[in-house]
């Protein structure tokens, strides 16, 4: 799952104006406890990420245990680079403590300091805040969680004194938002038993002081950003400490899963496939276009890492009229992932996207393009078409009858993050043409997938601006140019986020995270599950194969952080 942004708005504390901030490609520390009692310190976008880089500022936090009697006690802490964990974990096992926190200042991101503060309470919730008594001034930035007849009061305090106002999010074990409440005047939410899920759970906080600048080394910043994330264990069940971890060294642990090592692979259901892509990829474009396959662009590196090396610039192309054929680089490009790719005429169309202009080893920076380009595939030549009303990535595009098709997706430009409202198209061929506005969507999202039957326009699951991941489906009936409700894919909120979708006759087939193959019933009054893929993917693609199949490809698995290589037929039972 991908994290959701904290909505941004002006909220007051105690005599300071604080504002909300996105959190959009963030990551955060992470406390937690292991099966063996050791103390888990990691760096992610959601609890459920235990195995990002753990940057070197992070690294170097001093990890600590309140005592019962609320003295602190520092923690010795090595490093680990596993196979499933890359972070830190304590020599040895913790006893009874209150609780495990930690406070650092990582660095200057956007003209704004970011200071994290991360705690972790052991055990079983107390009843009564009477238990933090001792621990009220020895962090300006607090969050603490009690449990009650109805579930779970959070308070949040900077300085001591209750925050109002201010959102919190409350997170499952697996990374899933379950709800989102602003505090009170006693700087509290309440969470209901229903809300808090069996296992870890966590809370995330945040915001920034416009007027606390100052200087961080030989660096100026202009604000402060504050994020606090808490963890606990649900009070209704029993505690389920996290797997241990296992300690196999960096290099050993697989960047690409091996689902497909040779050039032929057989599906599970015996048949020969193609060639491996050239590249694991994520988040790329892709159609078909006859009988060939064409590919642009995707993140080739790391899970949740971007930078120029780590995004490819290559068109190519398979011919599927034989299993012997090999990926053809036709082309060079712009870097690009989060782009759409469609097929006209003699061309393929490439459709904005986002290039990351920073190195491996410098802050992401990452900036949407307004790029429209066509590849002549007789002439072999690049070609400007119109550029989208304004740079867009993160989105899907897509060609029904006469007319290119984009939705969905945001704007980034460095630290500025700006959700679309907006959707867009063009009649084909595009060259002396005007992108036209489409009515406005019902939804603000990204990471969608498109596609169209019976005259309308499905945009399907994604990340919504405001909540999160989700499985909600809207279409656009396109001669009547109107939105309407769809019903939503069946699964958790996380099986719509980097969802691959394409039409099937009179219906549509989508495949998810989870490794549903879903499909639109007939009448369009709901989705059923019709079978799984043999590899769950998301940030994929999912094309027409011919005979009534599809073929999957590229991709990631959500639980494992591992991108598949391979192609996958699937067959719809």
């Amino acid at each position: 799952m991908r994290l959701r942004n904290l909505i941004p708005q002006s909220v007051f504390g105690f005599f300071i104006q604080v504002t909300l901030v996105s959190t959009s490609f963030a990551h955060f520390p992470w406390l937690a406890i292991d099966a063996e009692g050791k103390v888990l310190y990691y760096f992610g976008e959601t609890v459920a990420q235990r195995d990002y880089k753990l940057p070197e500022k992070i690294a170097s936090a001093e990890i600590q245990a309140v005592e019962m009697d609320g003295s602190l006690k520092p923690l010795e802490m090595q490093t680990i680079d596993g196979h499933g964990f890359i972070g830190r974990q304590s020599l040895a096992t913790v006893g009874q403590v209150k609780r495990i926190q930690s406070n650092v200042t990582y660095g200057i991101h956007g003209g704004s300091r970011l200071d994290y503060y991360t705690s972790h309470i052991p055990g079983t919730l107390p009843k009564s805040f009477d238990f933090y008594t001792s621990q009220l001034n020895d962090s300006d930035f607090q969050c603490f969680g009690i449990d009650t007849e109805t579930g779970v009061t959070i308070r949040v305090l900077w300085k001591g004194k209750p925050q109002s106002d201010t959102e919190v999010k409350l997170f499952c074990e697996d990374g899933d938002e379950e709800a989102n409440k602003k505090t009170n005047d006693a700087g509290e939410v309440q969470f209901s038993d229903g809300m808090v899920e069996e296992g870890l759970n966590a809370v995330l906080v945040g915001f920034t002081h416009k007027d606390e600048a100052g200087k961080l080394g030989d660096r100026e910043y202009k604000s402060a950003s504050h994020y606090l994330t808490m963890t606990f264990n649900d009070p209704e069940s029993p505690v389920k400490p996290l797997k241990p971890v296992v300690k196999t060294s960096q290099s050993s642990a697989p960047i690409v899963t091996p689902a497909a090592t040779t050039k032929s692979v057989v599906n599970i259901h015996g048949e020969k496939l193609h060639a491996d892509l050239p590249l694991p990829l994520t988040s790329f474009g892709a159609v078909r276009h006859g009988e060939t396959l064409f590919v642009y662009g995707g993140h080739t590196g790391e899970a949740h890492h971007y930078s120029s090396k780590e995004q490819s610039d290559s068109l190519f192309a398979l011919d599927l009229r034989s299993n012997q054929s090999e990926w053809k680089e036709l082309a060079k490009g712009r870097r690009l992932q989060g782009l759409g790719l469609v097929a006209h005429s003699d061309s393929i169309i490439r459709v904005g996207g986002f290039e990351a202009v920073n190195g491996v080893e410098d802050e992401a920076d990452l900036r949407s393009s307004e790029e429209v380009m066509a590849f002549n595939l007789k002439s072999n030549t690049w070609s400007t078409l119109p550029s989208l009303p304004e740079p867009r990535s993160s989105h899907d595009a897509l060609i029904v009858g006469n007319r290119l098709y984009v939705v969905g997706g945001w704007t980034l430009r460095g630290a500025e993050k700006n959700w679309l409202s907006t959707a867009w198209s063009i009649e084909l061929p595009a060259e002396g043409k005007s992108w036209e506005a489409l009515p406005t969507p019902s939804f603000t999202r990204r990471a969608i997938a498109l596609a169209s039957v019976d005259g309308r326009l499905y945009a399907i699951g994604g990340m919504n601006e405001k909540g999160g991941p989700t499985t909600e489906v809207a279409f656009l009936d396109i001669e009547a140019r109107t939105w309407n409700p769809a019903p939503s894919l069946s699964g958790k909120p996380m099986n719509g986020f980097g969802v691959a979708a394409w039409n099937d006759g009179n219906t549509i087939i989508a495949t998810t995270s989870e490794g549903d193959i879903q499909r639109l019933a007939p009448d369009g009054k709901e989705w059923e599950v019709v079978g799984k893929t043999h590899d769950a993917r998301f940030f994929h693609r999912l094309l027409p194969y011919g005979d009534g199949r599809f073929v999957a490809l590229g991709g990631a698995n959500m639980e494992q952080h591992l991108k598949f290589p391979n192609l996958e037929v699937i067959s719809i039972r």
